[in-house]
């Protein structure tokens, strides 16, 4: 169960979550950094592989199969395949024995989630499987969460960001429900795929630089945003790496931007999709007019 542990365990020792001034948990630098210099490597909590990849990986870990190397089906000859007998396992103990292509309502779950591009709910029937499991790693998760954005900040109101939650996610957790022997509540259901749709970030599993698939990071989802961030994200291999931008010294809190966008809509756009707006000292307020 070597890899079990390794793929469990997201402990890094450059940085460190605590409570921000900014918003929630943040991380913070436990080392000083020199522009360039690596913060952190960290491969995902639980992933799900692009609906518009090309490249066939393993549904496990996300690596390439490689054609003429043995590959290992799933122990139902369900459709999953994975690049090892570890993978097969983990993906076993984990997840599949509950999430398999021969149950009627996943395999309908699973249609329905690629056909709309919606892999968050993929990604969420796995992580309920996982708590049911008492996993350790999902008692310590502090990403930036649904409720304490939109319900803290907006009260009532839907967003633009609130309704793509919401939108076709209440049938399919119809059919979660008939797949794993545990209620889940709207509420929760909803909040959870806000939770990802905050925190995902893509995976590169191949050398031309394909997007393959979608992972959730702990460590990484504490990184906060500032339009004039600190460090940067970049993928790597089956998880993502950080460098510094600039100089970071010991206990300065790391930031990363949310957008790759130099508009003037980046305030709109931050509460569109992630929920909330800059505070009056972001560099942003300079760009748009909206007030915090």
């Amino acid at each position: 169960m070597v890899w079990s542990m390794n793929w469990l365990r997201r402990a890094v020792s450059n940085v460190e979550m605590k409570q921000s001034d900014v918003d929630g948990v943040g991380l913070f630098a436990q080392n000083d950094f020199q522009p360039g210099d690596l913060v952190f490597l960290e491969l995902p909590l639980v992933n799900t592989k692009s609906n518009l990849t090309c490249v066939s990986v393993c549904d496990h870990c996300l690596k390439p199969l490689v054609e003429g190397s043995p590959s290992f089906r799933c122990p139902r000859q369900c459709s999953d395949l994975y690049c090892s007998e570890i993978c097969m396992n983990e993906s076993e103990i984990l997840y599949h024995r509950t999430l398999c292509m021969r149950n009627p309502n996943w395999n309908a779950f699973i249609d329905g989630a690629r056909k709309t591009s919606n892999e968050y709910l993929i990604m969420a029937a796995k992580i309920q499987v996982m708590k049911m499991k008492f996993i350790p790693s999902w008692k310590s998760f502090k990403g930036k969460s649904f409720e304490t954005t939109i319900r803290a900040e907006n009260g009532d109101d839907q967003t633009t960001f609130e309704k793509h939650i919401v939108s076709h996610s209440l049938e399919y957790l119809g059919l979660l429900r008939k797949i794993i022997d545990c209620f889940i509540s709207d509420n929760d259901w909803l909040c959870l795929l806000g939770m990802l749709r905050m925190n995902v970030v893509g995976i590169q599993a191949t050398d031309a630089g394909t997007c393959t698939g979608f992972g959730l990071y702990s460590v990484h989802s504490c990184l906060n945003h500032n339009c004039a961030p600190n460090v940067q994200v970049s993928l790597h291999e089956i998880g993502i790496q950080v460098h510094a931008l600039n100089h970071i010294s010991q206990g300065d809190e790391l930031f990363i931007d949310y957008l790759c966008d130099s508009s003037d809509r980046r305030q709109q756009t931050l509460l569109e999709q992630y929920g909330f707006i800059c505070s009056d000292q972001c560099i942003c307020q300079t760009f748009d007019g909206i007030s915090s």
